[in-house]
């Protein structure tokens, strides 16, 4: 997720206009300092020393109560301290994307921004200003329809903190519960990061903002900072701040499907159209070639709005990379579909309410091993046989409908380099979520007069010639079971 600085002040300025109540604390280089207990200089003249510090504890127990109360963190950008960025993001896993922006969200090139539409917003709500001793009130430079009230720091913040942060912290949620609907404007330095989640989590019917040294000019009478002064190379600069989607640690809600095609032209299509009349439609739709397709095939392919991606290889790479294509998926499911499974209109609303109801490895055609040496000696489910409820199998096929956070399990055991390119992937899912997940692998209903919930209604297309049970690649299945047996996996008939 890119996050732009002016577009960040625009949505915290609306917010404000609309008086919507929130906690912003700003963390920067200044504060990783403190955090990492290495020495840090503040423009008042105080020096910390390159040890651990009360501050230090406490700016980092402040990400961590922004995290749990849903305050608003800005940390440094990409564009002037990444090595900072880094830092903070890899602190604040457990927090919403969402609530992450820039900490110089005021200053460089929105400052202006700043002054002429945030700042006037400010004058007109009840304000306590928290503020360097040393400042004069804002009520001698700036008009404020309500005078406002002032909380006084000391210039060595640093001190201060280490010496009386019990007090101050006791003395500021006290405040915090006895005003209702203020805006609690901070320019106290690390301070204010250190406060604000507090009080955010002590009363939430205020606004708590950190604005840094974007008041200077007015309690100090004079600019501190280059980006104040106008035409100057900071005041011009926009930052940029690029979140990572994954640092929330969950996929988003919905189902990828993967459609892995050699040679079935004429079905590919059949299978898009499918996936586009089910009753729940997935979020994303894959094309994974196992050889290189018409040029015809993949202009029709790219002319459709709801594929998501097309992947091409001139070689051959077997029923394996699928699975490793399915780490691309940012959905909580995936569905992978071969090239002979043409699904039933509720094929993916069947598979989603089955396993809200039951957790494991759903597919089209489930198989039960009657020999654990033997792959060939079993009996099938699914639309071959036509069950009526949920049946418990070894392994499934045509479809593999799962969870993406399973895949980390798929890759603990590596399959062999060579001798299994085309077989073993399906018996190997259903070997790893059993042994890592004790989960078991099943076949939801495909009842006899309702093909809407059928796994497959083109079961022809499973036997012509490009099928691998025609191409006598199937033969070595019988090894692909003995080795995972060996690995651990145990089928059904081993358990009963």
């Amino acid at each position: 997720m890119l996050k732009e600085q002016a577009n960040e002040f625009e949505k915290f300025c609306n917010m404000l206009r609309n008086n919507n109540h929130f906690a912003l604390a700003r963390f920067a280089d200044g504060e990783r300092l403190f955090i990492e207990s290495k020495s840090a200089r503040g423009i008042d003249g105080w020096t910390s020393p390159n040890s651990p510090s009360k501050l230090g504890i406490a700016l980092r127990h402040a990400l961590e109560i922004s995290v749990q109360t849903g305050g608003y963190v800005g940390i440094s950008d990409d564009t002037n301290d990444s090595q900072s960025k880094l830092f903070y993001v890899n602190i604040l896993k457990n927090i919403s994307s969402d609530k992450i922006t820039l900490s110089n969200l005021f200053v460089n090139g929105t400052y202006s921004e700043f002054l002429s539409r945030f700042l006037p917003l400010i004058q007109q709500k009840n304000a306590l200003i928290i503020c360097n001793y040393q400042a004069k009130p804002l009520e001698l430079s700036l008009r404020f329809e309500k005078e406002p009230k002032y909380v006084y720091v000391p210039g060595d913040c640093y001190g201060f903190w280490e010496r009386a942060s019990s007090s101050w912290i006791s003395h500021m949620k006290k405040i915090a519960r006895e005003l209702t609907n203020h805006i609690f404007v901070f320019a106290a330095g690390p301070i204010s990061s250190a406060t604000i989640p507090l009080l955010w989590n002590e009363n939430k019917n205020n606004t708590y903002i950190d604005v840094g040294s974007a008041l200077d000019p007015f309690l100090y009478g004079k600019y501190t900072r280059a980006y104040q002064q106008p035409g100057t190379s900071d005041s011009n600069q926009l930052s940029k701040l690029y979140i990572q989607d994954d640092i929330e640690e969950k996929p988003s809600d919905g189902i990828t499907c993967i459609i892995n095609c050699y040679k079935r032209w004429d079905a590919l299509g059949l299978i898009v159209n499918a996936l586009k009349k089910q009753s729940k439609l997935p979020s994303e739709i894959h094309v994974l070639f196992n050889t290189t397709p018409p040029q015809e095939v993949l202009a029709t392919l790219r002319s459709d709005a709801l594929i998501t991606n097309i992947v091409c290889s001139d070689a051959n790479l077997g029923v394996w990379h699928r699975f490793a294509y399915a780490l691309n998926a940012k959905t909580e499911y995936i569905c992978i579909f071969d090239d002979d499974t043409i699904p039933g209109s509720k094929w993916l609303e069947n598979c989603l309410t089955c396993m809200q109801r039951r957790e494991g490895l759903y597919g089209t055609v489930g198989l039960r091993l009657f020999d654990p040496e033997c792959y060939m000696k079993h009996e099938r489910f699914g639309w071959p046989s036509q069950n009526t409820d949920v049946v418990e199998v070894d392994l499934v096929g045509h479809s593999w409908f799962f969870k993406r956070k399973w895949l980390s399990s798929y890759w603990r055991d590596l399959p062999p380099v060579k001798g299994f390119e085309f077989m073993g992937e399906d018996m190997h899912m259903s070997y790893a979520l059993q042994k890592y997940h004790a989960l078991p692998t099943l076949v939801p209903p495909h009842p006899k007069n309702d093909q809407s919930l059928w796994g497959s209604i083109a079961s022809q297309r499973g036997v012509d010639k490009y099928a691998i049970s025609m191409t006598g690649k199937a033969s070595r299945m019988d090894e692909a079971v003995k080795r995972l047996v060996r690995l651990g996996w145990k089928p059904m008939i081993l358990t009963k």
